[in-house]
């Protein structure tokens, strides 16, 4: 087994194993689980990742604050809308983020916009979340990017010079 190539030929024909196979299938769940690679984690591609860049840092502020808010209300027993309860799922933030194709993410802001509307709502009715750092994040959030116009509903504040 001087030369490589001729002794994993031999070793496959005499024993019926690919030797180069399974070094990398070997190498390749070692590398998985050295960098914590699993199958139920979905990936993102430099395309996904380019596209919207500025709506997207808004579109995960905005549901970051809506998802943690939603957490802290099914921890306390409030009742969520079924519309909103998808934000206490596990892996809605990417279903959310990336993978939505049918909206891009400025309709995408203003669906999360609209359901932390509701929750501050729902919120505003009870009381018990004033004291909730998410409660005040969103809260703040919301006064922060988005305005009031004048037929009452929120929308995205424009930059100016926009």
């Amino acid at each position: 087994m001087t030369e490589p190539s001729a002794g994993l030929e031999q070793e496959e024909t005499e024993h019926d194993v690919d030797c180069i196979h399974e070094c990398v299938v070997k190498m390749a769940k070692e590398i998985s689980d050295f960098m914590d690679i699993t199958l139920d984690k979905q990936r993102m591609d430099s395309l996904m990742v380019a596209a919207n860049i500025r709506n997207l840092s808004l579109l995960e502020l905005f549901y970051t604050c809506v998802a943690n808010l939603c957490k802290i209300m099914d921890e306390r027993g409030t009742k969520i809308p079924d519309e909103q309860y998808h934000y206490i799922k596990k892996d809605d933030y990417n279903k959310c983020i990336y993978h939505k194709r049918d909206m891009d993410a400025t309709e995408r802001n203003v669906v999360v916009m609209k359901d932390a509307d509701i929750l501050i709502k729902i919120c505003d009715s009870t009381g018990d979340f004033d004291d909730t750092s998410e409660y005040q994040l969103l809260i703040r959030l919301l006064k922060e990017r988005t305005i009031i116009d004048d037929g009452g509903s929120r929308r995205l504040r424009q930059k100016r010079g926009s």
